[in-house]
């Protein structure tokens, strides 16, 4: 489809994950079904209306999306750490990587994943990057919806924090 950011396949394997990041649209979320940009989604079963995230999967809050599948969404952090500072999230909602169980292997792999195929396709690939989950509030965990943070465009240092 054009304009679709889906790629086929979930985006993983049969080809490149379209980001259209750089268009102006992406920030009011369009929908590559054609809903106008601020139409909301049905909640998803294990939507939590108080969780940032969940909101802006069901496109109740404005994001600047890059990437979405079946599973998986990912939006440019609102207060980025590094010069490209994208969240690679799954649509279900799960609190923290302490709340995953054996059944989420897949999407954790996937969220990998992605996030290599982003990371590769902002030419991050060549110098380097950074994913970062960061699990509880002592751990810098700030919003508790499981996500992984892709960071690069800058030098980091070791160790972090």
């Amino acid at each position: 489809m054009a304009g679709d950011r889906r790629s086929p396949s979930a985006g993983l394997g049969a080809g490149p994950v379209t980001c259209e990041f750089e268009k102006e649209e992406n920030v009011a979320n369009p929908d590559p079904a054609g809903r106008s940009a601020w139409a909301p989604s049905p909640p998803r079963e294990g939507y939590v209306e108080a969780c940032i995230f969940c909101r802006i999967i069901a496109r109740r809050l404005p994001a600047r999306w890059v990437f979405e599948d079946e599973e998986i969404v990912a939006f440019e952090d609102a207060h980025p750490q590094a010069p490209v500072h994208t969240l690679i999230v799954p649509r279900r909602h799960i609190a923290s990587l302490q709340e995953a169980t054996p059944a989420d292997a897949a999407l954790l792999g996937r969220l990998f994943l992605v996030a290599s195929q982003l990371a590769g396709q902002r030419g991050l690939d060549a110098q380097g990057y950074r994913t970062v989950v960061n699990t509880g509030a002592g751990a810098g965990q700030s919003v508790f919806h499981l996500h992984l943070h892709l960071l690069g465009g800058r030098a980091f240092r070791w160790p972090p924090g």
